[in-house]
């Protein structure tokens, strides 16, 4: 066989392979369930990789010397690829009432908490909404570490509960209201946990919940990326600035 014919093959071959990907990235993107055992957001980005990266190589080769070089950087990025998909960067959770019980779980083992509860509708069942404030009272009765909270209006009444049925609310518990002059605006909800008794474990966070002028039972997702957490650690600060928020008044004190 000559050098054109395996060149001609080789090329067809690429081509043949790179088409396959493309079209298991948009099957991966259109069905609500994953075709493989990677998260559906990776499954798809995986595939479109492969696809693109695919013909980027193949032109770059031009005798079998450059051949096997080139193949196994490659199987080397796309392993980085399966590395990311492994370490969960990102994790769709669930609906909101769905994602209640993963928060309430990952936060047993958290001793610092940075929470938002900014609403314009209440996410929760009658059911999930208790069980969440219990969790929220259970960690503050154990006095596990620090929670900074920062809510709406209509938020603040789940802190109102918690103070009432405790008594007092703790001074490591620091609650801020959202000025009722800044007008409903979009917002991303989110809570971020920390670790820092726990040697080695990252910070992880819950964002979405979603807010969008009476958007109820939004999506929910998780990640324990750091620049992520740290994106969101500065949205909290922005959140809790005098001209944004101002510090929740207890409920149970006398004038």
């Amino acid at each position: 066989m000559s050098q054109w014919d395996k060149q001609t093959k080789s090329i067809a071959a690429v081509i043949t392979l790179s088409l396959v990907s493309l079209g298991l990235a948009l099957i991966s993107r259109a069905v609500p369930t994953t075709i493989t055992y990677l998260p559906k957001d990776v499954e798809w980005l995986l595939f479109l990789s492969i696809a693109m990266l695919l013909p980027l190589y193949r032109s770059q080769i031009f005798n079998e010397g450059f051949l096997k070089g080139d193949i196994e950087k490659l199987q080397s990025d796309v392993t980085d690829i399966k590395r990311i998909s492994s370490a969960g960067v990102v994790k769709f959770v669930g609906k909101a009432n769905e994602a209640a019980s993963h928060v309430i779980d990952r936060m047993r083992n958290a001793s610092e908490v940075y929470n938002t509860y900014i609403i314009d509708d209440g996410p929760y069942t009658p059911t999930v909404s208790a069980s969440v404030k219990h969790a929220l009272k259970t960690y503050l009765e154990e006095e596990r570490g620090i929670w900074e909270e920062t809510v709406s209006r209509l938020g603040s009444e789940r802190v109102i509960e918690v103070e009432k049925e405790l008594g007092q609310l703790p001074p490591f518990f620091k609650v801020r209201v959202i000025k009722e002059s800044k007008g409903p605006f979009p917002v991303c909800n989110f809570v971020v946990l920390r670790f820092p008794q726990v040697t080695d474990r990252p910070d992880e966070i819950f964002f979405g919940w979603g807010y969008f002028k009476g958007g109820a039972n939004e999506n929910v997702f998780w990640s324990d990326d750091k620049n992520i957490v740290a994106f969101f650690l500065g949205y909290h600060r922005a959140l809790r600035e005098d001209e944004v928020s101002e510090p929740y008044v207890s409920k149970t004190k006398s004038p």
